[in-house]
């Protein structure tokens, strides 16, 4: 808001030439005079006086101060209203889930036997070296390695983020294993065409659980990619496997199950690194929530929610047993300060 200047009077040298002109300048309505140079031409006699730069560089100053202090004021006032500064933070609670998951177990094989090879939590493998191979097909000599995770209860899976879920569905899951062999710390692969053969332990067997196979790295998606099933027997359940890897003893839940999705809330929190997941005891399932969003859960189901993070060293929780109604599809969340054996406490209750 500068207006132009006016001339009002020249100081020249030697009655000629002008050499300053008293120039005035109004800002935000204030009037002041201020001499400047001036450059001055002669065309028919008649003298005509130029804008010095001087004059034309403080006018610009009046402008790029007036530029800044507006936005200045601007980005103060986003601040102030911005709803997302006035959300408590936390951080994930990753090395604490990862220092109590189970740890996989190695076993050198050094010579063929009948097998099987029975790991910590009663898991049976036959996997003869004669239907492995290197990735390039090369044929394998003793010594190689077995490598075992096995995770058989909610805590387990929940401990390692292997929730039992294909797609959008839940799982009834009765147990997940990773199975691996490796020489000279090269994985190895199955020949083409070959299969191995696992028993897993299960005190109350079902006829129907098939044999589904773990997809992906950070994030496991169960599938049943080569259409096996597990045989209930006196042990527990019997498979038939055509590739290593991530195995579940699981099934799909029956298609006419009504559902409902819950979404987790607060008003004060920022969930972004909160872990959660979901178990529903009457179909032995484990969700995990992402994007704070659930799967569709079956209603009417109990379900228990256990939700984590941290906030520097110090662990918070929440912790709530519901129903699934289609009536109430939010979740409030209250994290809580928590120490590392209650909260597993919590965890292994499920």
């Amino acid at each position: 808001n500068v207006t132009d200047h006016s001339l009002s009077s020249v100081i020249t040298l030697n009655g000629t030439k002008p050499m300053c002109e008293l120039a005035t300048y109004t800002l935000l309505g204030v009037s002041k005079e201020v001499w400047s140079p001036v450059r001055t031409y002669r065309t028919h006699l008649k003298l005509i006086t130029c804008k010095s730069k001087i004059t034309m560089r403080k006018k610009l100053y009046y402008y790029i101060n007036a530029l800044i202090i507006a936005l200045t004021l601007a980005n103060c006032s986003t601040e102030r209203i911005d709803p997302k500064n006035d959300k408590e933070t936390f951080e994930k609670a990753d090395d604490f889930l990862d220092s109590k998951k189970a740890e996989e177990q190695f076993y050198e094989i050094t010579e063929e036997g009948d097998g099987p090879l029975v790991a910590q939590q009663g898991t049976k493998i036959w996997l003869s070296k004669d239907i492995l191979m290197y990735p390039n097909g090369d044929s394998v000599q003793f010594p190689y390695i077995i490598k075992v995770v096995e995770l058989y209860t909610p805590s387990d899976m929940i401990y390692y983020q292997m929730p039992s879920v294909s797609g959008n569905e839940l799982l009834t899951t009765h147990g997940e294993v990773r199975i691996r062999a490796f020489k000279n710390d090269v994985e190895l692969v199955l020949r083409p065409d070959k299969i191995w053969a696992l028993e897993i332990p299960y005190g109350d067997p079902e006829n129907d659980m098939q044999l589904l196979y773990g997809l992906g790295e950070n994030k496991v998606n169960w599938q049943d990619t080569h259409q096996s099933e597990f045989t209930a027997n006196a042990y527990g359940y019997y498979g038939e496997a055509k590739q290593l890897g991530w195995l579940a003893c699981s099934r799909k839940l029956a298609e006419s199950l009504l559902t409902t999705t819950y979404s987790l809330v607060s008003d004060s929190l920022d969930l972004g690194n909160v872990t959660t997941f979901i178990y529903v005891p009457t179909f032995k399932g484990l969700t995990q929530v992402y994007n704070n969003t659930t799967i569709p859960l079956i209603l009417g189901a109990n379900i228990k929610v256990i939700s984590m993070a941290k906030q520097g060293d110090q662990l918070v929780s929440f912790y709530q047993e519901t129903t699934v109604n289609e009536d109430e599809n939010q979740l409030q969340v209250i994290l809580q300060p928590v120490n590392e054996a209650t909260l597993s406490g919590m965890i292994e209750s499920f």
